[in-house]
């Protein structure tokens, strides 16, 4: 029996396009000659939807839309989709796993443990799964497949100190006669979190002997990037099949001939990726995505010569192409001759459209208002002022072209600078997006380097 993995990319509040890229997938998967189809969790409108959920006529447009797709699939087809509990107590939606083919649509899994820690906020929006409700257990072909969705399979008491939840959604299918789990997952990514998603699966397959189907969302929502690594695992807990991080991929697995599949060398394919290779994939990833997914027509960032902003527009470009990225370059009497080479050779090197707005004089004006005030401010007060009054001046130019253009401004500050309160609020903390806030300025350091290397 034969089972496409689904890496997609869906856009949140998209019904109509995800379901769309759904029956496109759908369509290849049965060419490649799949007999059921695995999606990720709450494929058909994004993870996470949040407050959107709580509108009935989007609960509606999505089991419209789930009908469609039974409709015009080939292959039966697991979609991982928000759905009415239809009850009078309790929140109103289950995180469910929906059954699609032959026109009918069917409930066969709800999600059991709901995450509110952290990003999350699920018990917001879902009741949760208890085994009175949906036994998570689906069988096709007489193949007995036990659902899980996420957070499910994260309550393994090998992996952490002690557990989170009491019950054990892998332990309930497994007693159910489970032969395969399938996971349908929307799990952030973060540095190191992808090796150890592996081993935590590797581990359960290994565990209870039975092979694991994990199919991932990929790609980027607002502040969350989403790296997929989809996978297969053998009863033996050998990875059999390893699917692309950071972009949609679609790949098929024969459960019967998992055990006898050559094992993937996670170690040898790793050889050659650091981690901050990782992190570049991931950064431009999320940059491509907010782009794409808000309609962006460009991007446009303050050019300092320094590595942050460097790092930044290198980035950029790597996401969308030099052609939508605009540098400004905004030069003070404090501005070396060296930082503005640099700046020039970064341009240059990008083959970026540029422009060279000094700010002096317009710090000046500024400095006029400033002195004609009596506030009987000290002196330290008004030193204070006058630091931030260039990066205030530059963060209102920056805002100004923004407007002008339509470009979204991007912010170019690291995450050490937030740490030690060495920014200027409404200064350089300006800007719509910040791909290396997460990054500490030594990081930054060690990104930078790794680019220069190709």
């Amino acid at each position: 029996m034969k089972i496409a993995i689904c890496q997609m990319n869906p856009t949140i509040g998209a019904i109509k396009n995800n379901a769309k890229k759904i029956l496109l997938f759908a369509n290849r998967a049965s060419k490649m000659g799949a007999d059921l189809i695995l999606t990720s969790e709450l494929v058909i409108c994004g993870y996470p939807s949040k407050d959107i959920l709580l509108r009935d006529e989007f609960i509606n447009k999505i089991e419209s839309y789930l009908v469609i797709i039974a409709k015009k699939s080939q292959v039966p087809i697991i979609v991982g989709a928000p759905i009415k509990t239809n009850k009078l107590q309790g929140y109103p939606l289950w995180n469910a796993a929906v059954y699609c083919h032959d026109s009918n649509i069917k409930v066969i899994a709800c999600k059991t443990l709901l995450p509110n820690y952290n990003v999350f906020s699920e018990e917001r929006y879902f009741e949760q799964n208890t085994k009175d409700n949906i036994s998570n257990i689906f069988k096709l072909n007489s193949v007995i497949f036990g659902i899980t969705i996420c957070e499910d399979a994260w309550n393994n008491s090998n992996f952490y100190f002690s557990k989170y939840y009491k019950q054990d959604p892998i332990m309930d299918i497994i007693n159910q006669g489970a032969s395969v789990i399938l996971n349908l997952s929307a799990s952030p990514f973060s540095t190191g979190k992808p090796k150890f998603r592996k081993k935590m699966f590797m581990n359960i397959a290994k565990k209870y002997k039975i092979s694991v189907i994990v199919a991932g969302q990929v790609g980027a929502n607002d502040q969350l990037i989403f790296d997929g690594s989809s996978l297969a695992v053998n009863s033996f807990g050998d990875i059999v099949l390893e699917l692309s991080m950071f972009n949609e991929d679609l790949a098929i697995v024969d459960i019967n001939n998992m055990s006898k599949l050559t094992p993937v060398n996670s170690k040898k394919k790793c050889v050659n990726i650091s981690k901050f290779e990782i992190i570049e994939n991931a950064l431009v990833c999320g940059i491509r995505d907010y782009v794409s997914k808000s309609y962006i027509k460009g991007l446009v960032l303050g050019i300092s010569g320094g590595l942050d902003s460097s790092l930044v527009a290198t980035l950029a470009v790597k996401a969308i192409g030099n052609k939508k990225v605009l540098g400004v370059k905004m030069p003070s009497c404090f501005s070396s001759k060296n930082s503005l080479i640099d700046a020039n050779k970064l341009v240059d090197s990008l083959s970026i459209s540029s422009v060279t707005i000094p700010i002096e004089s317009y710090v000046n004006n500024f400095r006029k208002i400033v002195n004609s005030m009596n506030f009987n401010s000290t002196k330290y007060s008004r030193d204070i002022c006058d630091q931030n009054l260039q990066a205030r001046v530059r963060a209102n130019i920056l805002m100004m072209i923004s407007n002008l253009t339509s470009y979204i401004l991007l912010n170019t500050s690291n995450k050490s600078e937030l740490a030690m309160g060495y920014t200027t609020i409404y200064g350089d903390m300006c800007g719509a997006l910040s791909p290396i806030g997460d990054l500490y300025k030594t990081d930054a350091y060690l990104l930078a380097y790794e680019i220069n290397k190709y």
